[in-house]
């Protein structure tokens, strides 16, 4: 497959923030969910790995943004709603809030908000399962230094993350494997008989 094909990907990085959705050249573009190391997720829209145009930012705390993004910062017309009950509708530039303009007033905010939550609604139906039951799946794999079933190599683990049965008898296998050296995720996909 070529490189730079758009395309869907599962990326883990060193850190262990995971992402699953549509990629360009190994990095994330177009909608997608990544959940960062420390728990925090975003669902929506990115070019060349970065957020852009619109999309759902969650913290732990339980916090949220809803609303534009551009190069990877909140930028534009927005709702961020703190755990706490506060919240801030109107313009951010780069990651502040700066209140509301006639350019980015209740109708805009109400306008970005849609958008965000069509964009993070798309990016999930992307998700072959929930990032966080993933993550956890393949440390627990990590973790135990056992290679499942269909792998023999020390360097890899994989793990079945689902598998869908026909009535013809065939099923729909899907794996990932983590490489450890890496810490790469790649998918496989192969049609078994099950008789």
């Amino acid at each position: 497959m070529d490189p730079y094909e758009l395309s869907w990907s599962s990326l883990v990085y060193s850190d262990g923030t995971m992402y699953q959705g549509l990629a360009l050249g190994g990095q994330p573009h177009g909608k997608g969910a990544i959940l960062y190391s420390r728990g925090h997720r975003y669902e929506g829209d990115f070019v060349e790995g970065l957020q852009e145009g619109y999309g759902v930012y969650r913290w732990t705390d339980g916090s949220t943004y809803k609303g534009r993004w551009q190069d990877g910062v909140m930028q534009g017309c927005g709702r961020k709603s703190y755990a706490d009950g506060n919240m801030e509708e109107g313009e951010f530039i780069r990651d502040v809030y700066v209140g509301q303009y006639m350019a980015c007033g209740p109708r805009e905010v109400q306008v970005a908000v849609a958008e965000a939550d069509v964009s993070a609604d798309e990016s999930q139906k992307l998700l072959l399962r929930p990032l966080d039951s993933q993550k956890n799946a393949a440390q627990q794999a990590l973790a135990k230094g056992k290679p499942g079933s269909a792998s023999t190599d020390p360097n890899r683990v994989m793990a079945k993350i689902g598998s869908i049965s026909s009535t013809s008898g065939l099923a729909l296998i899907v794996d990932f494997a983590v490489a450890r050296v890496s810490q790469s995720m790649h998918l496989h996909i192969r049609l078994e008989d099950e008789s």
